[in-house]
């Protein structure tokens, strides 16, 4: 993904109108998905292991991992998309299953949800030089302490920084190597400081 590329704002980003070619997804001349991304996000999303679980998908691109994540059979599924016309996309896909829930919304800007088993993390980080990783730690409305988390690791953008403030929170990292180029994506658990209850109270009434 091109995260050098232009910058926009939420609103901007919400409204633009992705661009669907040969070679991926694009808005407004950022490159969101690659289509060459598209057999590492599956592998990625089946070793998620969302049979039964509660899942969230924070991003939903092209659908390469939703595809999967919903084939799993999840009793719940929601799927977070700031994009209109992607979330628009995957509300028409889904329309039938009563099990998903796709919400048009910047995830951070959600209060909390409820708690999830299997959370599949690839936002692309519009218009901010931050670490999505470490925002989504500090946030964490979506973690505990057995909760699994897929998360996209592409050399290209990989910085020590925030992968070791992402990193330092888990007790349970295994990093698995894809045969795209010099992807690798990971799958951690066990984390050291789940959101608090209180925490979680104030979230509610932020979202009320």
């Amino acid at each position: 993904m091109d995260y050098g590329a232009i910058l926009m704002d939420k609103l901007t980003w919400r409204k633009s109108q992705p661009l669907y070619k040969e070679d991926g997804l694009w808005i407004n001349g950022c490159s969101v998905m690659p289509s060459w991304e598209e057999s590492a996000m599956k592998e990625m999303a089946e070793k998620l292991s969302c049979s039964d679980n509660a899942v969230v998908e924070i991003g939903y691109g092209l659908g390469f991992s939703s595809s999967v994540l919903h084939a799993a059979n999840p009793k719940r599924y929601t799927i977070i998309e700031l994009n209109t016309c992607i979330a628009n996309k995957a509300r028409r896909k889904y329309a039938s299953s009563p099990c998903v829930d796709v919400i048009n919304k910047d995830w951070r800007d959600c209060g909390y949800l409820g708690e999830y088993d299997c959370i599949f993390f690839d936002p692309y980080n519009y218009g901010s030089s931050r670490s999505p990783y470490v925002l989504f730690l500090k946030k964490g409305f979506f973690i505990r302490p057995d909760s699994r988390v897929a998360i996209w690791l592409s050399n290209d953008h990989l910085n020590e920084e925030y992968a070791s403030a992402f990193f330092e929170e888990v007790n349970v990292y295994k990093s698995l190597p894809s045969n795209n180029r010099s992807v690798h994506f990971a799958i951690c658990s066990g984390y050291k400081n789940p959101l608090s209850e209180n925490n979680k109270r104030i979230c509610q009434i932020q979202q009320d």
